[in-house]
């Protein structure tokens, strides 16, 4: 299979992934638009080739979030039901999906640090929710901080979908955080939450797209 060279995009993508806290009697279902900023020294050629929204689809158990890059559509698919993710590309119709199962996941958070995560008073609406302030707190290669300001929510999602994500252990889904970069800032936020019935086959891998080992998948992206 002709290796596709997506690391940059992959890497953003996977960091993308949602967070999620304590269940409550009524958890949001449907759509959540995300739109995506950039504040800071940027090259407008690089700006002009950058995704400025993504889409998440949510239930209870399961989220699919999409993004659309220069002919490239990325997904990922989370289940809390078994802790797996898929992630399914389509780069100009070659398509193919791989699944990280609970192994692989356990895996990955085992070769982390354990972030330090302090929580705020602090509170905000962001789409219509009631969002608290928290710092996530992760160490790089060199052992050095990286501070990300979250605000997030409990009205989403359920607990087991934090595992093995970008805000593994936070106790809620993150509508709004910021990432650092060399050229300054991304933030993400969420601005348009859209309530609907959310169908299981939704989260189903399409017939077309050809399964790859999450070894050989790791391997193509410089994993």
């Amino acid at each position: 299979m002709r290796k596709i060279t997506l690391f940059v995009v992959i890497s953003l993508f996977l960091g993308l992934s949602v967070t999620f806290a304590q269940k409550k009697a009524k958890q949001f279902a449907g759509t959540l638009t995300f739109s995506i900023t950039f504040d800071g020294t940027w090259d407008a050629a690089t700006l002009s080739m950058q995704p400025k929204e993504f889409t998440v689809v949510v239930n209870e158990t399961q989220t699919k979030t999409e993004y659309l890059l220069q002919g490239v559509s990325l997904v990922t698919v989370t289940n809390s039901m078994d802790s797996s993710t898929v992630i399914l590309i389509n780069a100009m119709g070659q398509k193919m999906y791989s699944k990280m199962e609970k192994a692989a996941a356990l895996e990955s958070v085992a070769e982390k640090a354990q972030p330090t995560i302090n929580y705020f008073d602090d509170t905000k609406t962001i789409a219509g929710f009631e969002c608290k302030k928290a710092e996530y707190i992760t160490l790089d290669e060199y052992d050095d901080e990286s501070i990300t300001t979250v605000w997030y929510t409990t009205q989403i999602g359920t607990p087991a979908m934090n595992f093995a994500q970008q805000f593994d252990g936070l106790n809620g889904y993150a509508l709004e955080y910021t990432v650092d970069a060399d050229e300054g800032k991304i933030i993400y936020t969420v601005t348009e939450a859209k309530k609907a019935k959310v169908k299981d086959t939704v989260f189903m891998i399409p017939s077309d797209y050809e399964e790859v080992s999450w070894n050989e998948f790791k391997a193509m992206i410089g994993g």
